[in-house]
């Protein structure tokens, strides 16, 4: 659900007192969709930010995947699913990992993500 479907429901329900509540309960839900991110907490997607980069990829001596996404892009939302299936049927071989790159720019930055 995004704030755009929501208000295309709004704008075709007859009367205007439908359209607030379900705009809202839209808006609401981008906003926890964007504050969380791709992936949960159980996904098989690690979670990498620029504290922990360091030492759980570049540092380590196993073989990661890893995606720079924006919570926002249609693309990175429709590979999403693709990216957790990945992670699971690797897992213990390759390690699948997800940068939020627009929560952490400086490590999107560091290897020109843009």
């Amino acid at each position: 659900i995004n704030a755009e479907y929501m208000g295309f429901v709004c704008w075709r329900m007859s009367s205007p007192r439908f359209c607030k509540p379900f705009f809202l309960i839209g808006l609401v839900v981008c906003i926890v969709q964007s504050a969380l991110g791709l992936y949960p907490a159980n996904s098989d997607v690690i979670q990498l930010d620029n504290k922990n980069f360091d030492k759980l990829v570049l540092q380590s001596d196993h073989l990661w995947i890893v995606e720079f996404y924006a919570p926002w892009c249609g693309h990175c939302k429709a590979l999403a699913p693709e990216y957790n299936s990945l992670a699971t049927s690797l897992k213990g071989l390759v390690r699948v990992g997800a940068v939020n790159a627009d929560e952490d720019k400086q490590l999107g930055g560091r290897f020109q993500v843009r």
